[in-house]
């Protein structure tokens, strides 16, 4: 049998001298265990001090039993979440040397807490240098992308008024140059506005690709930053204006739209923009924002109507029938949505009308 050996990146830890405590600081699963592992302990803190409290009356032999039954619960519960988050090969009542993670630490503080501020730090530089590379690639693949095309020979000035293209944005003060170029910011959305999968990531690691994606020196600039470069990016790719997206289900997609889109901003600009060497985002903006009747306009109409649980007209309903892998975007269904798209199935399975019956306005959509 041949053997195979896989670099999972597991590391190997010890806790006071014990171990060993396996697991990948990297991952980005693990990660978001832990955290989320952190929400539930403080929940269980909660009911455990509720517990013990509701013991108050009891007879002294009657609490001390049952108050010790429920430490040993706690502790159980806590050591099984923590296998869960870490790996179930971890031990940790043996890793602990079966010390109760209710107790107090000669520190004075609970023994579960210290072991969370211990490995806290690990997990949040696995993540870091997990960021870091992934953000390395996608900034290697773009620079690549945008050293094949043309350069521009003039700049433009920085600024965010809508009359000029800024090819810099301010940040806490200062001027920071990024990226412009429709294709860059149309390269970066993918991580702001990822298709649903196990393969999307998640919002940390796609805010912070973005970020890198943008700016070109991103990577001096000090995190504390960073709340500020990304209001900043997302005011720059709304085209300058300080208007809040609509809440709900997004209607556009970028990647699985592309041939509609293009189609469509070709049209209102009078020429094939791909040909261009560079044309600055908001130009696009503008062109795109001009597009008229056709199959985009039908699209995000339909997905718009969907998303509010509204009824399809009849050419409407004959329409999505047609294009209906297009038009379903496939992002995770409300309630409301559901039982809207169940009754919106039922209407599709019924005959198909005929032309005379699909619209009473005499209009038919533009496809």
């Amino acid at each position: 049998m041949q053997s195979l050996i896989v670099d999972t990146g597991v590391e190997e830890f010890t806790l006071n001298g014990r171990g060993p405590l396996r697991f990948n600081p990297g991952d980005p699963n693990v990660y978001h265990r832990f955290f989320e592992a952190k929400e539930t302990l403080e929940e269980m803190g909660t009911s455990l001090r509720s517990a013990l409290d509701d013991l108050a009356a009891a007879g002294e032999a009657e609490r001390t039993e049952k108050s010790l039954a429920l430490l040993a619960e706690y502790d159980r519960q806590i050591k099984e979440m923590l296998g869960r988050v870490f790996g179930t090969e971890n031990d940790f009542d043996a890793l602990l040397e079966g010390v109760n993670l209710a107790g107090l630490g000669a520190n004075g503080r609970p023994v579960v807490q210290n072991l969370l501020d211990a490995l806290a730090p690990v997990l949040e530089q696995g993540a870091a240098r997990t960021l870091q590379t992934s953000a390395a690639a996608a900034v290697a693949k773009a620079d690549a992308a945008r050293a094949a095309r043309p350069r521009p020979d003039a700049r433009g000035r920085p600024g965010m008024t809508g009359w000029e293209l800024p090819r810099s944005v301010t940040v806490a003060g200062r001027p920071y140059d990024c990226h412009t170029d429709y294709r860059d910011i149309l390269g970066l959305l993918p991580w702001l506005e990822p298709a649903p999968g196990p393969e999307a990531p998640n919002r940390e690691e796609g805010w912070y690709v973005a970020l890198a994606l943008f700016y070109p020196d991103f990577g001096g600039m000090a995190p504390a930053l960073w709340p500020a470069a990304a209001e900043a990016m997302a005011d720059f790719l709304a085209g300058g204006t300080a208007e809040q997206a609509k809440p709900g289900p997004r209607l556009i997609d970028w990647q699985r739209d592309a041939d509609w889109i293009v189609a469509g901003v070709n049209r209102a600009a009078g020429c094939e923009v791909r040909a261009l060497p560079y044309l600055h985002w908001w130009s696009f903006l503008g062109w795109f924002a001009a597009i008229g009747e056709g199959p985009l306009a039908t699209a995000v109409a339909i997905r718009d109507k969907l998303r509010r649980g509204k009824k399809l007209e009849g050419w409407e309903l004959d329409y999505y029938r047609a294009h209906r892998a297009r038009i379903d975007l496939r992002a995770p269904l409300s309630a409301e949505e559901r039982a809207a798209r169940e009754e919106l199935l039922a209407r599709l399975n019924a005959p198909v009308r005929t032309g005379a019956e699909r619209r009473t306005d005499g209009k038919r959509p533009v496809v």
